[in-house]
């Protein structure tokens, strides 16, 4: 609820107290400004008196307007407001799905396949969990939102309401269903740079304790190399985490408009600094992975892995925006039927 009322007034300040944003009007400092040009008697107020009260009265308000004049501005302050508490809840929806996916993507690291349990690196990890998530997040709540968020009903500030009918619900099981593109496409690129990278760094080994072993679905599989630890497996763990670290990359312009397309509305009009977020990201990814892995490995690999580390990006992207139409039908429904209570003025969505 938004109060709006004159900020001299003492019987205002319990009003402003209990609403979820007050805005305080100074309209009587005009008016003792204006008479400062005539003859002030002892018996006039001071303007410094006039602000004193106005700033005991609303100490509560979270704005404070001088003058009816400054009123012209409280619309924009209310979009940007909303605009605002759009984009922090959509990037706090990507920061929930890509902390779940990278912990799947572990998961099932360790519930591969494979006789080797893949690499995860400690340093690749830190990367992702404490610089590139958290600046793409902040990023993406700096988003300006678009032309229709005044049209648009909110929701009721009820901290006894967390979520309506079922809302939770579909939250949680559309939060798991984005969350698993990305942990899972990248393993079977593991399971294809491991096997080649040991052909190519560890032949010796391949011939003597894997013999007849010649493509990487033979390496994969071979219980010599249950304890293998070489080079191999740790350049094809930082390959890996890589990909997953752009599928997360790429997914993230689903998530900065939460309910349309991209198609309708561009991520990169509204929100610079979005894009140059992502763009270092991607920077900082690549330059990871070209420290920390074998020399060589790039040469090692099929062309065949390259075209799946590309094309997998862009089908989680995809698989995200497969499931936006379902979240804007349920979303558009319920901002109906919030407008319909508030336009009937009916129980408690009526205006007090």
């Amino acid at each position: 609820m938004i109060a709006i009322g004159i900020s001299h007034l003492p019987r205002n300040e319990g009003i402003f107290s209990t609403a979820d944003i007050a805005v305080g009007i100074d309209v009587l400092s005009e008016t003792v400004q204006a008479s400062e040009t005539d003859c002030m008697s002892s018996s006039q107020v001071l303007p410094s008196e006039i602000e004193f009260v106005s700033a005991i009265s609303s100490h509560s308000c979270a704005f404070r307007f001088r003058g009816a004049e400054s009123l012209i501005h409280l619309s924009s302050l209310i979009a940007q407001g909303r605009a605002a508490l759009e984009a922090a809840i959509s990037a706090g929806v990507f920061l929930t799905v890509s902390c779940l996916s990278f912990s799947l993507f572990v998961l099932f690291s360790v519930c591969a396949p494979s006789t080797t349990i893949p690499f995860v690196p400690t340093l690749g990890a830190v990367l992702y969990l404490q610089i590139i998530l958290p600046g793409i997040g902040l990023t993406m709540a700096m988003n300006e939102g678009d032309e229709d968020v005044m049209k648009r009903v909110p929701q009721k500030n009820d901290q006894k309401i967390t979520f309506s009918r079922q809302e939770g619900w579909r939250l949680y099981q559309t939060i798991i269903i984005k969350a698993i593109p990305p942990a899972l496409l990248p393993q079977l690129l593991h399971f294809i740079a491991f096997g080649e990278l040991v052909l190519y760094f560890e032949p010796d080994l391949v011939s003597s304790d894997c013999p007849g072993a010649t493509s990487w679905v033979d390496v994969v599989r071979c219980d010599a190399l249950h304890d293998y630890s070489g080079v191999a497996r740790t350049s094809s763990g930082v390959l890996v985490l890589a990909v997953f670290v752009l599928c997360t990359i790429v997914s993230s312009a689903a998530f900065v408009q939460r309910y349309s397309s991209p198609l309708e509305l561009p991520p990169w009009k509204g929100n610079k600094a979005w894009v140059w977020a992502v763009v270092s990201a991607t920077g900082l990814t690549s330059v990871y992975v070209g420290v920390a892995v074998e020399d060589g490995t790039r040469h090692a690999l099929p062309w065949y892995w390259y075209l799946l580390a590309l094309v997998m990006p862009w089908i989680c992207f995809a698989w995200n925006e497969s499931l936006k139409p379902a979240e804007a039908r349920h979303a558009k429904r319920s901002e109906k039927l919030r407008r319909l209570l508030f336009e009937t003025r009916l129980g408690a969505w009526s205006p007090k």
